[in-house]
């Protein structure tokens, strides 16, 4: 008598499973084992991957708290929470992950994002986080920008709020030419709507004088200066633009007071200039800062630039390969000088740059000053936050380590 046929009486999935695993049965190799372990390993990282990102955004800021996890090996990761960072730890590392603020900007403070650079030995990882000034709520947006390998060397490293959703960020890798990318980011949650308003940016050094609509898009000015290596010093009563003047190849300055449909020229006499002046405005009185001649140079104009008084306090200071000068809302002057050993100097003046004092602003200035239409902020190992240029506090900088 025939067997019966019960796979008449199964329906099309079943059929389907014993099938699928017979044919898993036969075909199994020892080498799955592998495989299936370290699909568990990847897994187990990103859960604490998660975390770490958890950590960064709700962590308190007055609060250090430490998270162990349990490798299979037996090793532990830690995740710690203190002060001015959540710090991820782990095993195997030749040091622990650090972590650099390297570029920043923002339509204002509420609206901050910078460039960190995360470092473990030799091998870096550049981040693009958005930043809350008042606690840590900021996130990372993105990882492993510029370099194709950990290794890779990154200069020149610039970042432009395109608008309160988009930047563009650039950088020059193992000393080639410059890329950008443009990037869109999210915001916070709980941070404010930013004013719908125009501003005007320079995304690529030296390039177009450009504004940015509120929603990032960008187009050139209306007209550009007539200068050469245009830089844009300041949007503070007008556009202030610095560069070599065509004709007498001197460093000059060229104003808009219109949104870049005119501009008028400011000549400084200055021959040559060693690097990008600084500049800073309060109503009609300007500051200059430069170097140029052997040393740094401080002019002041009472009329907007028309004519400059030259204020010889900067002939004694250190060298410095990038500098800059800030008007405080009481009227006092704030140069900061970073210098090629990484030492960054903070001098302050309360009588209109005649005189020049250190200044104990923030616990150990250690980095340049980024000035945004509302606050401060100084880059670095430590980076800070200041409403006035004069009290500043610890920024918390959102960061991951390395995959």
């Amino acid at each position: 008598m025939a067997e019966p046929d019960f796979t008449a009486t199964r329906s099309a999935p079943e059929q389907f499973d014993d099938l699928r695993a017979d044919v898993e049965t036969m075909t199994y190799l020892p080498e799955f084992r592998e495989v299936e372990d370290r699909a568990r390993r990847v897994k187990r990282w990103m859960r604490v991957r998660a975390v770490a990102v958890a950590l960064a955004i709700t962590v308190p800021a007055a609060s250090a708290i430490t998270v162990l996890y349990q490798q299979p090996n037996g090793t532990s990761m830690a995740v710690t929470g203190r002060d001015d960072v959540v710090h991820l730890s782990l095993p195997g590392r030749p040091e622990a992950d650090s972590w650099t603020l390297v570029a920043a900007d923002g339509v204002d403070l509420e609206h901050l994002y910078g460039l960190v650079d995360v470092c473990s030995g030799h091998t870096c990882s550049m981040q693009l986080s958005s930043i809350d000034p008042n606690s840590i709520t900021g996130t990372v947006q993105r990882m492993s920008l510029f370099r194709a390998q950990p290794t890779d060397t990154v200069s020149n490293t610039r970042l432009s709020a395109l608008g309160p959703y988009t930047v563009m960020v650039s950088a020059s890798v193992n000393s080639g030419p410059q890329r950008n990318d443009t990037l869109g980011v999210n915001l916070p949650s709980g941070a404010p709507s930013a004013a719908p308003t125009k501003r005007v940016v320079q995304p690529v050094q030296t390039g177009m004088i450009e504004v940015a609509a509120p929603n990032g898009v960008v187009s050139a000015a209306p007209t550009q200066p007539a200068l050469t290596q245009p830089t844009l010093l300041s949007s503070t009563n007008g556009w202030w633009v610095s560069g070599t003047d065509p004709v007498t190849g001197q460093l000059a300055l060229a104003v808009s007071d219109d949104g870049g449909k005119s501009w008028t020229g400011r000549t400084l006499g200055i021959e040559k200039a060693n690097a990008v002046p600084a500049l800073a405005v309060s109503g009609d009185t300007v500051y200059l800062l430069v170097a140029a001649g052997g040393h740094l140079q401080l002019r002041k104009s009472a009329d907007r630039g028309h004519n400059w008084s030259t204020l010889t306090a900067t002939q004694t200071w250190p060298a410095a390969g990038r500098y800059g000068i800030i008007i405080r809302p009481d009227h006092s002057l704030l140069v900061w000088l970073d210098q090629s050993n990484g030492t960054t100097t903070l001098l302050h003046s309360t009588n209109g740059g005649l005189t020049f004092a250190p200044d104990r602003g923030a616990d150990a200035a250690n980095g340049v000053i980024v000035t945004l239409s509302d606050g401060y902020v100084m880059l670095g190992a430590k980076a800070y936050v200041s409403r006035d240029a004069e009290t500043w506090r610890l920024l918390q900088v959102p960061w991951l380590p390395q995959n």
